[in-house]
């Protein structure tokens, strides 16, 4: 194989700048169920590279395409049901954020990215061909009768001029999206039941408010006219659930602007090669509701997408944030 070289600003199958060194520490440690492997930190003139290799059933990458019929689907042929579905159960979707720390202190993360290895004899002429994969196998002395995934992490270290007495890693696991149920344009008032899909615990979601708006101060354009009517919905949750680990959005996708014709009444959908991005924020200056009981109740917000025509029924759809995984603390060196 070509000679294995791991630079700070290059990447798997290049190299910018110089050499770094290669300190082998053959780390193995289980998180879950999973088995991985730290073979290697790479100390460089700007930071450390540090490699995570993942061991993977063979089949499982087999069958998750299959299940799927990937090789020949396109993606608008999923439901956003079974989107959210197929990039969980996507054997090389391993995602995590790490905190380094080298002799108590902690760097600088600045880049990561990786490659996968499927044996042969698991998916023929597909799988397997990837060079920098086989490189990365070779080096390590991987085991070639499994499937690997590899994540290779950059952490920069600035003023850092000392040797590495000592190297830990705190892994924290992404949180995945989980789907829940659909509801119509709920009344003032009205209450929703639903379970968290993992839990199991049944929430009550009661609506505060549910309007539609008009977004004012947008910009004009004389060719282009865009959709300004959107559904502004504030909601409490009994019990409440953790910031970030629930939210509602509108099922569609909204109306595309559209081009404005002269001298006619309809004007036609405009293919976009950009995307608008407008932030809202609630109108409401308190964020917590006083029930009768004397108890509070955050409020939660969310907002459909534009319309061109107010819409009087929007199709809502509830999505959970799970962590699958707790954090673990890693000594390397």
């Amino acid at each position: 194989m070509d000679k294995w070289i791991v630079t700070y600003r290059g990447g798997f199958m290049t190299n910018a700048g110089p050499t770094c060194e290669e300190i082998k520490v053959e780390k193995t440690f289980l998180w879950g169920d999973e088995r991985w492997h730290i073979p290697s930190v790479y100390v460089c003139d700007e930071g450390i590279v540090i490699d995570f290799c993942v061991e993977r059933p063979p089949q499982l990458f087999k069958e998750y395409v299959n299940k799927w019929d990937l090789l020949h689907s396109r993606r608008d042929d999923f439901t956003r049901e079974q989107l959210m579905q197929i990039e969980n159960e996507n054997p090389d979707n391993i995602g995590f954020d790490t905190e380094i720390r080298v002799n108590g202190e902690e760097l600088c993360y600045r880049q990561d990215f990786g490659i996968y290895y499927v044996p042969q004899d698991c998916m023929p002429g597909y799988f397997g061909k990837d060079k920098a994969a086989k490189s990365a196998m070779e080096h390590y002395g991987l085991d070639t009768s499994i499937g690997w995934v590899i994540r290779r992490y950059v952490f920069g270290w600035e003023g850092f001029g000392s040797a590495i007495e000592t190297l830990t890693i705190k892994m924290k696991r992404r949180t995945v999206e989980l789907p829940g149920i659909h509801f119509s344009t709920p009344e003032n008032g009205e209450s929703i039941v639903f379970n968290h899909p993992v839990t199991e615990t049944e929430h009550k979601l009661t609506v505060q408010e549910c309007v539609c708006r008009k977004l004012e101060g947008h910009c004009d354009d004389e060719d282009i006219e865009y959709p300004i009517f959107y559904t502004d919905l504030l909601y409490t949750l009994d019990p409440d659930l953790p910031e970030n680990s629930f939210r509602i959005q509108d099922y569609n996708d909204g109306d595309d602007p559209r081009t404005k014709k002269a001298g006619q009444e309809k004007s036609q959908p405009a293919a976009m090669g950009y995307a608008a991005v407008v932030m809202l924020t609630p109108d409401n200056d308190e964020p917590e509701i006083v029930n009768a009981d004397g108890s509070t109740a955050r409020i939660h917000t969310s907002f459909s997408h534009f319309y061109f025509e107010p819409k009087e029924n929007i199709e809502w759809y509830m999505i959970f944030n799970h962590k699958i995984m707790e954090d673990i603390d890693i000594r390397v060196i």
